[in-house]
């Protein structure tokens, strides 16, 4: 999915002190959809020094949300 900016604007990234510069019609890509069982998540999260801490599923099945946190 992409945000696309409708006018020039400088956007402040307050946690990062950073400011990015916007022009009309520029998008930002803003979500990555993929399919993964969740055991081929959990691995993915271990490899990158991650632990799911909580998997909310609905019973459609249709998406899946992983909470994760990095050990200690």
């Amino acid at each position: 999915m992409y945000l696309e900016s409708q006018c020039e604007q400088d956007v402040r990234l307050g946690t990062l002190r950073s400011t990015i510069r916007l022009e009309r019609g520029e998008r930002i890509l803003t979500e990555l959809s993929h399919k993964f069982r969740f055991e081929q998540l959990r691995e993915l999260l271990c490899d990158c020094g991650l632990e799911p801490v909580r998997h909310y599923q609905p019973e459609n099945r249709y998406f899946s949300l992983i909470l994760a946190t990095r050990p200690g």
